[in-house]
Order: structure tokens, then sequence, then C-alpha cells
């Protein structure tokens, strides 16, 4: 009797059911039912308000983005969809005065991401209102208008709700990314070997971008690969630069809320999905674990929870950290001739990824990555018999 090596028709792999899973909703960032009343009695958010911010902001930057206009979805190419938001892009057309003959106009043109809220805009204190007015107050803040690790700002368009053209609808313009977001560039460029320095070079890119917010007052609030963006690094081949976008649940320290406003669950601190009286200090804290997760994805090379059979319990009974190492030191085993340094690996998760948020610490990462390119210096010049007890005593 011959038993057949293939599986039966209909047979489902575990891995694949798991995977598959993990690509629902539920991988979606989740809004809390109630939103904490901001308690600086500051304006209140409404359509009036978002104008105004809009003429503000043209005024300050105008010459810098693309003039306001209608766009409309037919002529736009679908790029992604999310909870809040579906996600286009287009190319923009602008007249700028030439640089050649005095009195003459040039075109120019761009490929720019449109954001569409999902949701109505107009009703008075919607979540899709407050979200927008977020991200356009996170992304013209001058010290990270500019900054090389936030996704750029190219101003707001504008389209309607309904068929009949009655309800206006604005829309955030946004740089493109040429390779997308990370969680799509783990799938569409597994073509590229990328090295533990370029990785590296990755982790610091969000580091810096993460810290950046929190120098001015502002916790990101939903970190994510989906809300990472990939360009390419001018200065060396299959090498990426990474931006952090979707600011639409940041919360601002001065607002004083007492918790986050959404959460994706896979991808939160443990104490997000239960706290509800949170400091900003702690809310801070919570960008931190969700950045020692992106770490152990990065390193990897794939969403961490694809090699979870559990996520959340992981999280809540602090097992979280030595299941992530075991990770590391596996993908390690499975890749003998990668120049992977798990050294430097288990120190960033020992700084992120921990039950207790006074023991996260975002600027001891930043620190152990830039001592590391002081290290590979010094070992240039190091018999390669001791390379190695070099680097075990730097990251012990």
């Amino acid at each position: 009797m011959v038993t057949s090596t293939f599986a039966p028709q209909g047979s489902v792999n575990l891995v694949d059911l798991r995977y598959s899973v993990s690509q629902t909703r539920t991988n979606f960032t989740r809004l809390r039912g109630k939103l904490e009343p901001n308690r600086d009695k500051g304006p209140e958010a409404d359509f009036i308000t978002l104008i105004c911010l809009i003429c503000e902001i043209y005024r300050n930057y105008g010459d810098e983005l693309a003039p306001v206009r209608q766009l409309h979805p037919s002529r736009e190419k679908q790029y992604n969809k999310g909870a809040t938001s579906t996600v286009s892009h287009t190319r923009i057309s602008r007249n700028s005065e030439s640089q050649i003959a005095r009195g003459t106009t040039s075109t120019k043109s761009e490929l720019l991401i449109v954001k569409r809220p999902r949701k109505s805009i107009l009703e008075r204190q919607s979540y899709a209102l407050i979200s927008f007015m977020t991200e356009l107050r996170v992304r013209t803040h001058p010290p990270l208008r500019a900054h090389p690790h936030i996704a750029q700002f190219r101003g707001v368009g504008w389209d309607f709700e309904d068929e009949a053209a009655t309800i206006p609808r604005p829309l955030l313009l946004e740089e493109l990314a040429p390779q997308g977001a990370l969680d799509n560039f783990w799938e569409n460029w597994k073509f590229v070997q990328m090295n533990f320095q370029s990785k590296l070079d990755m982790c610091r890119d969000v580091a810096e971008g993460l810290l950046a917010l929190h120098d001015c007052g502002v916790v990101h609030g939903d970190v994510k690969p989906e809300n990472i963006l990939v360009f390419p690094r001018r200065d060396a081949n299959d090498t990426f630069i990474l931006k952090l976008t979707d600011f639409g649940h940041s919360v601002f320290e001065h607002n004083r809320h007492n918790a986050l406003p959404a959460f994706t669950p896979q991808w939160c601190a443990p104490e997000v999905t239960n706290s509800t009286n949170m400091s900003f200090l702690e809310m801070k804290a919570t960008d931190c674990y969700s950045y020692g997760l992106v770490i152990l994805s990065i390193m990897i090379g794939r969403p961490f929870y694809r090699d979870f059979e559990e996520v959340e319990g992981h999280k809540q009974d602090d097992t979280m950290l030595q299941r992530a190492i075991q990770l590391i030191e596996k993908e390690d085993r499975e890749n003998n001739n990668s120049d992977f340094d798990v050294g430097v690996v288990h120190s960033l998760l020992h700084r992120t990824i921990r039950l207790h948020p006074k023991r996260r610490n975002m600027n001891l990462c930043l620190n152990i990555m830039s001592r590391l390119v002081c290290v590979q210096l010094h070992l240039k010049d190091v018999n390669p018999d001791n390379q190695l007890k070099i680097r075990q005593d730097q990251w012990s």
C-alpha cells in the first residue's frame, strides 16, 4: 500500500491559517468607545476650527505645499486600507516661478499619497475630525515638519462624502514612500538580503523619530509596521530609511489625556488594553514597548506574532521578553552565514519589551546603537581573535 505524500484536498496548514487570521481586522487600530475630553478647555474641534487651522498652515508654508484642490478617487490608484482611512496615490502638478526666465512659470509634478477619512468628518466632536486636526498639528509643528524620520506633510485636498456633492471632506496629502509601509516591505522585497547593520539602521531611524515626538510632548500611540514608511537610502544600495506616519491617534502632553484614544492589539503595550488612567510619562512608555516589538520584527524580517501561538498572554505574564529572545536565538541558529549580533538585539529588547513601564528606555536603545558604530570603527584595527571578546564585554 502506497501512502500519498500530498496533503488531502481542502486541508490547511496551521501556520498558514494563523497567518491568515492575523491579517483580518483584528490587526486594525481599535478606537476606544469613549474619548477623554481635553482638560485645557481649548477650542472645540469643529469644521470652522479645522478651516482656520488649514488657512494658518498655508499662510506659513503654502509655498512648499501642494495647492488646495478637489481630488477625484476615480483618478487615483488604490494604495492601502486602514481602520480609519483609505489610502490612494495620485500625481499632482503645480506651477512655480521659473528660476531661468524672469516672469515665467514652470510646471512640476509629484506622486503623493491621499488619505481619506472613512467616517464623516463634519459631525460635531467626530473622532474623524479630531484625528484629522491632530495629524495637521503634529506634522506642521516646526521641529517635526522637516524631521528626517517623520513622513513629510505635502498639503490638504478635498472632495465630497456623498454622491450629491453636498458634504465636503478634507483630505491629507503626504509624500509617497516608494517601498510602501514596513509590513508590505517584508512581503514585496523578500529578495533584498539585508545585513545586520542595515536592519539596525532601520531600528535607529524609528527610535529617532519617536524620541523627536516625545521631546515635543507628543506620544504616537499606535506604533506598528503599518505606520512606518520605507524609503531608499541614497548613499548605499539595498539599504533603506524609515519614517513614522499616521499621527491621528497621537496624544499631546498639554492636553492632559488620561488614556490613549486607540490601540492595535498585537503591537500595544500590555497595560494599554486594561488601563484607563495613565500619565503622559506612562503613555510614552507604551510607545517604547511597541518599538521593541518593531525591533524584533525588523530583525527577523516579518511580523513577530506569526511565530507566537498566543500574544496577549505572553505580554501579561511577563514572558514576552523571554519568548522574543528565544526567537532571536532561533533565527540566528538557522542563518549560520549571517552577521547577526545577538548580544546587541538582547540589549535592545531588554530595554523595551518589559512588563513594568519604568524598565523601558528608548534613549538607552539609541545610545546602544550609537555605541555600536564606535565599536565597529574600533574593531577594524583589532586582531580578529579579540573581536568576539570585545563584543561580548560591550553588550554583557
